[in-house]
Parts: C-alpha cells; structure tokens; sequence
C-alpha cells in the first residue's frame, strides 16, 4: 500500500470514530419560536430565535395559546422521532419539553415542570435543577457550568435527555416516560434571554443507526 493510500485509509478510519456529540447532532432540528404563544413580557428576535424579558409589554394580539401568567414561549415545531437542539441561556432559565396543551393562565400549572404536561431542565449559576409534575431534583456535575445546554428526546422510546454542552459534553439528567401528545420545545425567562442556538449536522449523519438508550450508555461511558 502507497504511502498516499494508507493516509487515506487512517483517515476514512477515523471518520468513523464518533464522539457522543456527533451521535446528537446527527438529529438536530432546526426550531422557530412562536409569537402566539409568548408572554407579552417576552421580546422575540434574531429571527424567531431569542427571547429576551423585557419590562414594557409587547403588542401581542390576543391568542388562545398565549401564556398569560409567566414569561414563557413555546416553538412552532412538533418534535418527532429523534430530536436534537441547543440553547444559550444568561442568568437563568428554563428549558423544556412540553405538550401544547399545558394549561396557559393558572397560576402554578402552566410553569414549565409544575404539571405532567411539561418537563423542564432550571439552568442558573447555582446549578441545575430538573422539574416534572411539580417535582423538583436538584442535579450535581462535577465540570464547571455551561450556559449552553443540548437537549435530545427520542418521542418513540419516551426519552428525554437534557447535556451540558462545552468543550466537553457533559450528561445531565435523563426522564423515561411515555409520551402521548405531541411535543414542543418551550422556554422560561425572567430579567435575562436565551436563544437557540444555530448547529451544523456532521457529515454522514443520516446513515447513523442507534438508540437513544445506546447513546445515553455511550455518553456516560465517555464523559
């Protein structure tokens, strides 16, 4: 074998070789923010991609989906089969996995996590802390914090993965249940912003073929 040849063959070899990020990103959507249902408190820009709390109220026009009581939104997109996203959050914030069909103005059932219609990772400098049903687990990590999170849920085998995404990704909690509305991706801030953040798909990533239990396994073997 040439020279050339072999160097070629290392490299086709490597190319195989993934890193648990990749595996994410070989399922990562490409999400909306929906003015319908953002509390007027919440300002929307960079196309639909950021939300930022504001004082003055926005000039929403009335909706039925709008949430009323919190300064909440939720994306256009329904999230099916394998997802993947990402999001930048300042100060705190939450970050969630919703059915749209969450109540919009009681005062403790339409937060984000308060109700079994919603799941939510709390991100802030004190930590994290997961959210479901009212149920609260405060969550320990041993690298240092990241304002940047990765969220990946598999609608079919009911899992739902929250990471923190830095130079390293780090694992951080994962809910198993079943799903039985359609889901969308919501978020929750309060004197700060969070936007979704823009990912380039790995090439080759479509001819991935594994489980998200197999992915949850491999991260944690490797991080």
């Amino acid at each position: 074998m040439t020279n050339n040849a072999a160097a070629a063959a290392q490299d086709t070899a490597w190319s195989r070789i993934w890193t648990p990020w990749d595996h994410l990103v070989a399922d990562a959507v490409e999400l909306t923010l929906d003015p319908n249902t953002a509390h007027n408190q919440l300002q929307i820009s960079e196309e639909n991609r950021k939300i930022t709390y504001v004082e003055e109220r926005q000039a929403y026009p009335d909706h039925p989906e709008r949430f009323e009581r919190h300064p909440q939104v939720l994306c256009r997109e329904i999230l099916t089969g394998r997802c993947y996203w990402e999001a930048e959050w300042s100060s705190w914030g939450h970050i969630a996995v919703s059915y749209k069909e969450m109540a919009r103005n009681v005062v403790t059932d339409c937060r984000f996590g308060f109700s079994d219609k919603s799941w939510s990772l709390f991100c802030s400098a004190n930590g994290f802390t997961v959210w479901h049903n009212n149920v609260s687990t405060s969550l320990s990590t041993s690298t240092p914090l990241s304002n940047r999170v990765g969220v990946y849920v598999d609608v079919s085998s009911g899992s739902l993965s929250f990471y923190s995404v830095s130079d390293t990704l780090t694992h951080l909690h994962t809910f198993n249940t079943t799903f039985t509305e359609d889901l969308y991706a919501g978020f929750r801030v309060f004197d700060s912003s969070l936007a979704l953040c823009q990912i380039e798909k790995t090439a080759g990533g479509d001819d991935c073929d594994i489980t998200n239990t197999e992915l949850h396994t491999f991260v944690q073997s490797v991080v």
